[in-house]
């Protein structure tokens, strides 16, 4: 976590450093400034490189989890109006913790604070639920944009001038630090829930849409509320004259801010609490680092807020007025353009936004690294489009969590091809080729040795995953569970690592499973699974097509083997106790075995643990076809990988 924060906190002065030095270097040419307000500046300026790393560090960690978690939750629920109900509470409770709404409220004194937060609040509302009944019904955006935007400047007329300009002004509310992570990460997990062919197009828009609500509120309060004047009040710049001065105001603007950065982000704080004890969503691992993300933002958001007010914002004003009197006002447009590249570029949503471009939702991505080919320090998810690596390491590789929700994932070349904590596969076409570990689920801080679980879970629920590896073909530190989707995976030739292997509870309780590999290190399901499994030892050489019939000659899955084996391990749900099942290899009956229980025909270890496994990358993809379980002729799928031994 340090060496996150370290780099962090890099990031930030990184974009913080130029503005700074365009203001130091402005003050001597254009719009001198007394010692004391540049001394005022460059304190501020500390505090907001500090605030931003920690800031940018606690929303990853907990922000951009819990919207997503809210999102693919909320979507399973089957009544419409609860799901629009949630959401629209969730955009206005997020919009009332935004710091930027905070600074526009305290900026409008004619205007209640209360008044003007409730308002954008409520806008903001509406329009979160706007959006979730366009990912519900499959509306246009740009249809929906053209029409509302119509409708804004159609009211801008009947408002009063004063409130059009803090109409506008407010729609920036939803691209601030807090509002951005939360909302862009309740559109993918409601989009990813979906998992449909429109669902990666639905996971956009949702800042946009949201944006209109606070415009059109305001809009709408300047036409039924008047207030004498709707107009900025002017930043008071303090006197300093000594270095205690400069100190003493940032010591006394602390606890303000403290307090209220505290009281904005109690709501936020109360729906993760009631998130959590309702749907008891996250483990109590991720429930520790997102309440440290928690903190990390506070304490981000109460340096920042004050670097911003005590530090910048006196700045800000003394040379835009300084320009505007001068007889150089025509600098204030390309002087503005080159601050305002660098100010967004410091923004902290914007960081946001660059961090969560690792969740992939469309488009195609081609890489050949030395590297892990796609990394991610914390959490990925792929919701669709196209991967293909080449890795000399891992080719997705998450510290956190990886999850495959959609699209197609071909790793031609890792040294493990998905790896994270906690790998879940949901959907997609998956294709691994590995020269250790296919997927990996390992890293985790309780380690899993020989027999020992750790913390770690590979899932499968979902897709179609094809798996050509040398070292373990599925792995876990902890749990390997089977819920459901297509698996075929060629293991090892060697003894020293088996075609899956986990250190905690292998079950198999659904999907069509076939592996193949050596017996020395065999693992089978667990007796609690729910789906019956065979395990057969049969040899075979790279290219035999292996195949799994039932007694009435229908073929239940098939597939051709990339490397030698000795082991044939497969589990379909039209598996029945008592039936006996046969093992062909290149059309010649090699095994047969008959069901008599959860798991048949096991010679292997069993619920007993296996190897901790490396940490590595992830890849998907398939070039599976031919005979599905219950079907019928065709040709049998090539697994991936070369068609020589290795």
């Amino acid at each position: 976590m340090n060496e996150k924060l370290k780099e962090k906190i890099h990031e930030s002065l990184s974009s913080v450093l130029p503005i700074t030095l365009i203001v130091l270097i402005l003050s001597v040419v254009l719009v001198p400034l007394e010692i004391g307000t540049v001394a005022l500046f460059l304190m501020g300026a500390v505090l907001l490189i500090v605030g931003m790393g920690f800031f940018q560090l606690g929303a990853e960690i907990s922000m951009t989890p819990l919207g997503q978690g809210v999102g693919s939750r909320i979507f399973k629920n089957n009544s419409v109006v609860i799901i629009i109900a949630i959401c629209f509470l969730m955009g206005a409770v997020i919009t009332i913790s935004e710091p930027d709404l905070q600074v526009l409220a305290n900026q409008v004194a004619s205007i209640p604070n209360e008044v003007l937060i409730w308002t954008v609040a409520l806008g903001v509302g509406i329009f979160t639920a706007i959006a979730v009944v366009r990912i519900l019904f499959h509306i246009s955006l740009a249809k929906m944009l053209t029409v509302f935007y119509i409708l804004l400047f159609l009211l801008s007329f009947f408002t009063p001038s004063d409130f059009v300009a803090v109409a506008f002004d407010s729609g920036g509310v939803t691209t601030g630090p807090m509002t951005v992570p939360f909302i862009l990460a309740l559109g993918v997990g409601l989009s990813a829930a979906r998992s449909d062919k429109d669902s990666a197009n639905d996971s956009f828009g949702f800042v946009a849409l949201c944006s209109v609500g606070p415009i059109l509120m305001v809009l709408l309060l300047g036409i039924f509320y008047h207030p004498s004047e709707a107009i900025y009040t002017t930043v008071e710049v303090p006197t300093i004259q000594t270095s205690y001065d400069v100190v003493h105001q940032f010591l006394v603007a602390i606890p303000q801010y403290a307090h209220e950065v505290l009281v904005s982000m109690l709501p936020v704080i109360g729906v993760f609490v009631i998130f959590q004890l309702l749907t008891r969503n996250y483990r109590k691992r991720q429930v520790l680092r997102m309440s440290i993300g928690l903190l990390y933002t506070y304490v981000g958001l109460v340096l920042f807020l004050t670097g911003v007010n005590i530090g910048f914002a006196p700045v800000g004003s003394l040379f835009g007025s300084g320009l505007a009197e001068s007889s150089f006002r025509w600098l204030l447009v390309p002087i503005g353009i080159v601050i305002g590249y660098y100010i967004v570029k410091a923004e902290p949503a914007v960081q946001v936004l660059n961090e969560q471009v690792e969740e992939i939702t469309g488009g195609t991505v081609t890489v050949d690294s030395a590297d892990d080919s796609l990394h991610s320090n914390d959490s990925m998810t792929v919701s669709g489009g196209g991967i293909t690596v080449k890795s000399g390491d891992d080719g997705l590789h998450a510290d956190n969590t990886l999850t495959i929700e959609d699209g197609t994932i071909v790793v031609e070349e890792s040294c493990e091809g998905l790896e994270a904590i906690d790998l879940t596969i949901n959907g997609g076409t998956i294709d691994v080729t590995a020269s250790d570990d296919g997927l990996n689920a390992a890293g985790s801080s309780v380690d899993g040795g020989f027999g020992t679980a750790g913390a770690d879970t590979l899932t499968v629920n979902g897709g179609t995953l094809t798996v050509n590896a040398s070292g373990d073909g599925l792995d876990s530190n902890g749990a390997l569970t089977i819920n459901g989707g297509t698996v075929y995976v060629s293991g090892p030739t060697g003894d020293g690592n088996g075609t899956f292997d986990c250190d905690g509870v292998f079950t198999i309780n659904g999907g069509v499973v076939l592996g193949t590999g050596s017996s020395g290190m065999l693992k089978t399901p667990t007796t609690d699974s729910k789906q019956n499994t065979i395990s057969v030892s049969c040899t075979g050489s790279a290219g035999d097509t292996v195949e799994v019939k039932s007694a009435d000659g229908n073929t239940l899955v098939s597939a051709v083997a990339p490397k030698s084996f000795m082991n044939v391990m497969f589990s379909t749900p039209d598996i029945t106790e008592g039936e006996t099942y046969t093992v062909y290899i290149n059309g010649t009956e090699a095994a047969s075995e008959t069901c008599s229980g959860v798991v048949s025909g096991a010679t292997g270890m069993g619920s007993f643990g296996g190897g901790p496994g490396n940490m590595g990358g992830q890849a998907p993809n398939g070039g599976v076809g031919g005979q599905m379980p219950n079907g019928n002729g065709g040709t049998p799928p090539q697994m991936p990988g070369n068609t020589s031994d290795t």
